[in-house]
């Protein structure tokens, strides 16, 4: 699916459907997807809470699903090329995407 559908599609869909979606994607995928939505409320956490989540195998990411839900309820909110772009970036720079004012 072109990632503008598969955005469009998402949107209509309520968090726990949007996360059963992502487990179609290869683990590193979903891992890196993630990572950036956890990062963009990194700074809330802890920072050895931060250091473990980075020592998880793939499938205890399995776990953070339930954590990246409300996250992906938020992300809905962005323009939908917005978030197919957000697919592209690695983590770190979508962090720092987070911080800038959204046009």
């Amino acid at each position: 699916m072109p990632a503008r559908a598969r955005v469009r599609a998402q949107r209509a869909l309520p968090a726990r459907a949007l996360v059963r979606a992502q487990r179609a994607l290869p683990a590193h995928a979903l891992a890196r997807a993630l990572a950036a939505r956890a990062l963009a409320r990194a700074r809330a956490l802890p920072a050895h809470a931060l250091a473990r989540a980075r020592a998880l195998p793939a499938h205890a990411l399995a776990r953070a699903r339930a954590l990246a839900a409300h996250a992906l309820a938020r992300a809905r909110a962005l323009p939908a090329h917005a978030l197919a772009r957000a697919r592209a970036l690695p983590a770190h720079a979508l962090a720092r995407a987070r911080c800038l004012p959204m046009r």
